[in-house]
């Protein structure tokens, strides 16, 4: 019929254009016909052209071959479109180039078209796809790192539907194991299988590890941690460590598993002993109503001797919850104080705990915040005579503005019953915990403290990054629960300058506290000493 249309209006023009008519009927052939024929017959000297066509097929059927089921919604709805219409390559090329998108965009690269056949007999449109899974995984380079460990990273599987985010996860995977200096994979097809290669690098996992810290309350202590992170080839980490001073030590030997098997479990365990001399304060006999100050009449040894295994999870990419189970052999032994004698305690007990660190750096974050939340009790078994039950609540925030002030609240809340033990007991003082007050200086089984710091990062450099920070405390600790008293609540002042170093933190402070006197008609402000701190390297005990 359209044929027809063009000759007609041909016919009716008086100016044959003979450039035009081919154009039009290219444009009708592409679309209508499969194969025309133009033959120019000259008769009593007019042109006369006779023309034999063949028109394209028309698709009554559409076949789709190798196609998987949750797909085929996607794939039919495309293809169906082509049925009661005219065969046409360009469209159909359109229309596989349409599925192929909509598979990348839904990850799965590796499927592609094999072949297209149109049966003229049946005007079926047959297309063939591929399945896009992968034949046969292949790991390279790894030495000393058992297969096994690898492949529990791999989430991309053999005769599984290849899907571009399963590898990409599963490079991150194997780049956190922290087993491999470099990581990477690629594809190949040979045979006509398709062969999927990881291949990594791996990287020295026996170290030993040396640090030092100083500060006004324990002098110098060192640390050494002799350390194996794939401990033959195991994927498991094995450790001995000492770190101490005069009156601190720990040495311990633990094993570690990021993963049990191929679950996301993890594991600890820990063999140890531990020894920390502890002051002890008491109230000065000069304090006035406007001036007090604490005074040291002794100190106490606490000892540990024990054994630790705990189980955890990762929760989210920040957030770990673990259950622990410890099993000690405690010695408090007291010097010059003669309140407290000396005694061994066999203590069984039990932990839950969860933490959630979302800081962009463990000193000075700039953003980002800290939860840490446990739960612990101590059985009273056979060989056992001490039960008790606390917990422990800490929250800090942390925002910068303008890239240079920083404002970080913090709230700190422990609750134990009456049988927690002396040596367990929650503790209140110090540089990071209460300005004004000696580290350690008092010890109850109740704790609440709300702090605010404020630090500006300096535009100029003392040798390394140096930040000015002051902080306010507000807080109290209690020995029971029936004599907390909102208003016996301490106040604490600190001013600190920090040095950001390669060795650790550097921060050196003074600080101020006072609390207002209730318990007089005038209910003065009562003040205590200045008190210098510093500390040099990261916290060990």
């Amino acid at each position: 019929e359209r044929l027809n249309e063009l000759i007609k209006s041909e016919e009716c023009d008086s100016k044959f254009d003979s450039k035009i008519f081919f154009e039009e009927l290219y444009a009708l052939c592409e679309s209508e016909l499969e194969d025309i024929q133009v033959l120019r017959l000259d008769e009593n000297d007019s042109p006369v052209y006779k023309i034999d066509f063949i028109k394209k097929p028309i698709i009554k059927n559409v076949k789709i071959y190798n196609i998987l089921k949750r797909f085929e919604e996607i794939v039919n709805s495309t293809f169906n479109d082509l049925i009661d219409k005219r065969f046409q390559p360009e469209l159909i090329v359109d229309k596989c180039l349409s599925v192929l998108r909509s598979f990348r965009h839904a990850n799965f690269s590796l499927i592609s078209i094999e072949k297209i056949n149109f049966d003229s007999l049946s005007n079926t449109l047959e297309i063939n796809f591929t399945l896009g899974k992968i034949d046969s995984l292949i790991i390279l380079g790894n030495s000393k790192t058992s297969l096994a460990i690898i492949e529990r990273e791999i989430l991309v599987e053999k005769d599984e539907v290849f899907d571009i985010n399963k590898l990409q996860a599963s490079l991150i995977n194997l780049e956190a194991t922290n087993l491999f200096e470099n990581v990477f994979a690629y594809y190949r097809n040979e045979n006509d299988k398709e062969y999927l290669y990881f291949k990594v690098k791996e990287k020295n996992t026996s170290f030993i590890r040396f640090g030092v810290r100083s500060d006004n309350e324990r002098n110098v202590q060192l640390a050494i941690d002799l350390r194996d992170e794939s401990f033959r080839g195991s994927g498991t980490e094995m450790a001995f460590q000492f770190f101490g001073g005069l009156r601190n030590r720990y040495l311990g030997f633990e094993h570690r598993a990021n993963r049990i098997f191929k679950s996301y479990l993890n594991y600890k365990f820990r063999v140890y002993f531990s020894h920390v001399n502890h002051n002890y304060y008491t109230d000065s006999p000069e304090n006035t109503e406007t001036f007090w100050k604490r005074i040291k009449i002794g100190s106490y040894d606490i000892s540990r001797t024990g054994i630790s295994l705990s189980f955890g999870t990762q929760v989210e990419k920040l957030g770990i919850i673990f259950f622990e189970g410890k099993f000690e052999k405690i010695n408090f032994e007291p010097k010059f104080i003669p309140i407290f004698l000396k005694e061994s305690f066999t203590v069984p007990s039990i932990k839950i705990s969860s933490i959630f660190d979302s800081r962009d750096k463990y000193q000075y974050p700039n953003t980002g915040i800290l939860m840490n939340l446990f739960f612990e009790t101590a059985l009273k078994l056979l060989w056992s005579n001490v039960s008790y039950s606390r917990i422990y609540f800490h929250y800090e925030n942390n925002t910068t503005y303008s890239k240079r002030h920083s404002i970080s609240p913090r709230l700190i809340f422990g609750y134990g019953d009456e049988t927690v033990p002396f040596y367990e007991q929650f503790k209140l003082g110090g540089q990071r915990t209460f300005f004004g007050l000696r580290e350690d200086d008092y010890l109850g089984r109740q704790i609440i403290i709300s702090s605010l710091e404020y630090r500006y990062f300096l535009p100029i450099q003392i040798l390394f990054d140096t930040y000015l920070r002051l902080r306010y405390d507000l807080g109290g600790i209690w020995a029971s629960a029936s004599t907390i008293k909102i208003n016996e609540l301490r106040h604490g002042v600190g001013l600190t300058i920090s040095f950001d170093t390669p060795i650790g933190p550097a921060d050196f402070s003074i600080g101020r506290s006072f609390y207002l006197r209730n318990d007089l008609l005038k209910k003065p402000l009562s003040f205590g000493p200045y008190q210098f701190y510093f500390e040099i390297g990261y916290p060990l005990l």
